[in-house]
């Protein structure tokens, strides 16, 4: 015990001589001059990236629009400094456009270009860039629209008639008022000469011939 160090006070093991070689240990592990090492295997996957909206021929394809969008997916990891690029090869204007993206934690990307004033056709290269460095280029075209797959929904719409359950057409046909009077006997039979006041004419000729008849059997 070594007698510098207060009693009660716990006094931290030093070095130990080994018995076989004379070395020390390094407490609490290793010998004095002992190393360990480790290995293990792991394998770095190249950059990569796969863009989005490809046609039968792997051609990205760019809507003709001021917003046109441009989207894919790369294993770089999220918040390194990347660039897209297009660049056009056969176009009815040539373009170089470029914009630094933002990759998320899926590692999705997106970006938006004008080109509203190109043509639907023009050909171009998209190209990614990491830090500084190309990663991929793929070839692209200007499409006049993308197809999302997304079906539309349409509404049919229909005229629909108010029915309330009467039927306002009975077939019949009130007949047409032609200014005749329709005169009704008593015995209930309607009678309609057609001319105004001939029945008058024809009551006052009867009278007179009833009192000629009765004036010649006076005779």
């Amino acid at each position: 015990m070594n007698p510098f160090v207060p009693r009660g006070v716990q006094q931290a093991p030093g070095p130990v001589a080994s018995p076989d070689s004379g070395n020390y240990n390094n407490y609490p592990y290793l010998l004095q001059g002992e190393t360990i090492s480790s290995t293990s295997e792991f394998t770095l996957a190249p950059r990569s990236i796969e863009f989005d909206n490809l046609n039968e021929d792997e051609q990205v394809q760019v809507a003709n629009a001021e917003d046109a969008t441009v989207s894919a997916t790369t294993n770089v990891a999220p918040g390194t400094d990347a660039e897209l690029r297009l660049q056009s090869t056969d176009a009815s204007s040539s373009f170089r456009l470029g914009n630094d993206v933002n990759i998320s934690q899926d590692g999705s990307i997106s970006t938006a270009y004008d080109l509203s004033g190109q043509e639907v056709g023009d050909i171009f290269d998209a190209n990614f860039r990491v830090e500084g460095s190309s990663v991929d280029t793929s070839e692209g075209v200007v499409v006049e629209s993308i197809d999302t797959g997304e079906e539309e929904e349409t509404t049919n719409e229909t005229d629909t008639d108010t029915d309330d359950g009467e039927d306002m057409d009975d077939g019949e046909t009130e007949p047409a008022d032609d200014g005749e009077t329709n005169e009704t006997t008593d015995d209930g039979e309607s009678t309609d000469d057609g001319t105004p006041g001939f029945g008058a004419v024809v009551a006052l000729i009867a009278l007179i011939g009833a009192a000629l008849l009765a004036v010649r059997r006076q005779n």
